[in-house]
Parts: structure tokens; sequence; C-alpha cells
């Protein structure tokens, strides 16, 4: 399993984990449940957000309408919003905010993946040298010791 895959699992299972512990914890306690439309409204999509990871891993398919799942641009901007949505108070007591920060950090991670990629390909392809790899891989001569690599 990739690293990405595992991350989206892992961040899947936080998720779900955290939209429903507000409402499970009270409920194992014996106490009311507090119902609040913002709430309510954030939960549902953290723990659609969370579904939608954890399916995916096991079929990559459903992730097909939801493009910018796929990107790591999308998935950047997408962990931020949620990880600002999982942060309510900076509370260090509660698990939602190591939850948030973490997602923070994974965010991070991404567009950290976008800019390092765009430059190193971007200079590669800009002055049209390229590796000597890639010639021959272009040109179709197969990759031995024979062609100079």
């Amino acid at each position: 399993m990739s690293m990405i895959r595992l991350y989206k699992v892992l961040v899947g299972i936080g998720l779900v984990f955290v939209s429903v512990y507000d409402y499970a914890l009270p409920a194992f306690e014996g106490k009311q449940i507090k119902v609040d439309p913002r709430t309510v409204t954030v939960d549902l999509f953290l723990l659609t957000l969370g579904m939608l990871l954890l399916i995916s891993r096991c079929s990559p398919k459903v992730l097909k309408p939801f493009g910018f799942l796929q990107t790591s641009i999308g998935m950047a901007f997408t962990l931020l919003f949620a990880g600002f949505l999982v942060i309510k108070n900076w509370n260090f007591t509660q698990v939602d905010t190591y939850l948030g920060c973490g997602l923070l950090g994974g965010s991070g991670v991404f567009l950290l993946d976008i800019f390092v990629l765009g430059c190193c390909l971007r200079s590669s392809q800009e002055d049209g040298s390229g590796s000597e790899q890639e010639r021959l891989l272009e040109s179709g001569a197969p990759i031995s010791r024979d062609n100079g690599i």
C-alpha cells in the first residue's frame, strides 16, 4: 500500500471518528445529545468525506465523479478546508484539534509536492535536454548497458 493511500485511509478513519464522536459520547454516558444545525452540517460533511476516502481504498472508481480528490492540488485544498472545519477551537485536550493539525500538515505536504514537482518538471522540459534515459525511451531503444546507461 502506498503512503498516500495509507494516509487517505487514516484521514478517512479520523474524519468518521470525529464526526460520530460528538454524538456517540453523550449517548454512551446517558446524557442528552445537543443538536446544532451548524455542527450537524459540518459533521455530515466530515462523515461523507471520510467514508468517501475509505471506500475509495477498496474501489478507486468511487472517486471518478470527484476528480479534485485525484489530484494533489485538489486533495491539498480539501484537506485544508476539512482541517479548518475540524479544529473547532484550539483546545489541545480534544481529539479534533490533533486531527485538524494533521490535516493541515497533510495539506502542506500535498502543496509542497505540487511545488517540487512543478519546479523539477519545468526545468527539464524548458531546456529541452531531459535525461538520456528519457531520450532513449522516446526513441524506443532498449535500455541496457550497451546504450551507455
